[in-house]
């Protein structure tokens, strides 16, 4: 019966894995630029069992246009082509008849992906190549919620013209949002290849990227999550408690 019991409690402790991710960061190529303006994109993919979170950020500080707004991004995830968004994580600005006073940094919160950026998989011709994988967009659903970049050190537009300040395209995507999809299948081994920055208002103006931490290797991160813990300090505490019993009769 004892040995029953620490079988269990080993089985329980060792059947609970650390969760596993691993990470990929890709960056648009240096002195990219669009109609003579500066752009700069980030993407960082997260890969879990069944979950990728990318987290997707405009680097352009005090921009003057519209057009250096990240609009949309294609990638390939393996072999996979189907998911959906489940959850956005972002804040909103609104510049329209915007007069060059310092700006408040909205906070984060949980927006209506659906109606935001939308998700698609298939095959894609992405600068003159045909590519399998997703296209995450947001002009899909019109010109709302592009991802605009920081203000100035004072926390002003200096550089905006009407293209940002006359409400055409408000509210903006404020410098990150993180989105997390649901892709039945997906494993921390499935990789991250063809990256490509869309900017501005139309489909067109996509740039490619280079991909910023080795994409040959895998960082995978193995911290339990917290019911994960609980379960392990459980086992634990059982085969303990019952070991005790044991060295006592004994």
């Amino acid at each position: 019966m004892i040995k029953a019991f620490i079988f269990a409690a080993l089985a329980v402790t060792l059947s609970t894995r650390p969760a596993r991710a691993t990470s990929f960061t890709f960056n648009t190529l240096p002195g990219d630029t669009t109609s003579s303006l500066p752009i700069s994109a980030s993407a960082t993919f997260d890969v879990e069992a069944d979950t990728l979170k990318v987290t997707l950020s405009n680097l352009v500080v005090d921009q003057t246009s519209v057009g250096q707004n990240v609009s949309n991004i294609y990638f390939t995830l393996g072999n996979f082509t189907t998911g959906s968004v489940t959850n956005m994580l972002g804040g909103l600005i609104n510049l329209d008849n915007y007069a060059g006073t310092p700006i408040v940094a909205p906070t984060n919160t949980s927006l209506p992906s659906a109606d935001d950026w939308k998700l698609t998989g298939g095959n894609f011709t992405v600068q003159g190549s045909t590519i399998t994988g997703y296209h995450l967009d947001t002009l899909a659903n019109g010109n709302n919620f592009t991802l605009l970049g920081l203000p100035n050190a004072s926390n002003i537009y200096s550089n905006a013209n009407s293209s940002l300040t006359n409400g055409h395209g408000d509210p903006f995507l404020y410098s990150t949002v993180v989105f997390t999809m649901h892709i039945d299948g997906l494993t921390p081994t499935t990789s991250v290849s063809n990256v490509s920055f869309g900017f501005g208002t139309g489909e067109g103006d996509v740039h490619g990227s280079a991909c910023s931490d080795g994409c040959t290797t895998t960082t995978i991160t193995t911290t339990p999550e917290p019911a994960s813990m609980l379960v392990i300090g459980f086992g634990l505490a059982v085969i303990g408690l019952v070991g005790g019993k044991v060295r006592r009769k004994a």
